[in-house]
């Protein structure tokens, strides 16, 4: 009987163990569940529109879109309706009949919903220099929009202030 008992003691101490191993391993998971989308909510979504057809303006489109998804601060959105910004690239070969050299390309920034109208670049850009200037491009929309953001808030302290 005495062995029994010790054996049924085990069987609780393991028990408790188990137990103890799942409420860990849920806690775990229900943090990890509670950050990542946490996290996903501060990136901008942003729908990059290519109706481009030369080789760099879609060599130029195609790293602009992994770039917007490998930010850490943006999103790439797969609809225009599902995103804040809409970035448009449009692009044109140099020469006639096209080369694949070198485009002319203008890059027009929207907001999204109702299209509005928020900043906009014409660049020239080589075969070569295509990776430079999607950089370029994504850092531009960086700057751009933390600076619609700063003045966004800046308005909202001076109309709170005036009150």
């Amino acid at each position: 009987m005495g062995g029994r008992r010790t054996s049924a003691a085990l069987d609780g101490q393991a028990r408790l163990k188990l137990m103890r191993y799942n409420l860990a391993l849920l806690l775990s998971i229900a943090f990890i569940l509670a950050i990542v989308p946490a996290e996903a909510q501060h990136k901008t979504a942003i729908y990059v529109d290519c109706p481009t057809r030369d080789p760099v303006g879609r060599s130029l489109c195609f790293l602009v879109r992994d770039q917007v998804r490998k930010s850490a601060a943006f999103s790439l959105a797969l609809e225009a309706t599902d995103a804040f910004v809409r970035l448009r690239i449009h692009s044109v070969d140099k020469d006639t009949p096209p080369s694949g050299q070198a485009s002319a390309v203008a890059v027009i920034m929207t907001l999204a919903k109702g299209d509005s109208y928020l900043h906009d670049q014409v660049l020239f850009v080589g075969r070569n220099a295509v990776e430079t200037a999607a950089g370029d491009i994504v850092a531009d929309i960086d700057r751009y929009l933390d600076q619609v953001f700063k003045d966004a808030a800046a308005g909202e302290r001076d109309r709170r202030s005036s009150q």
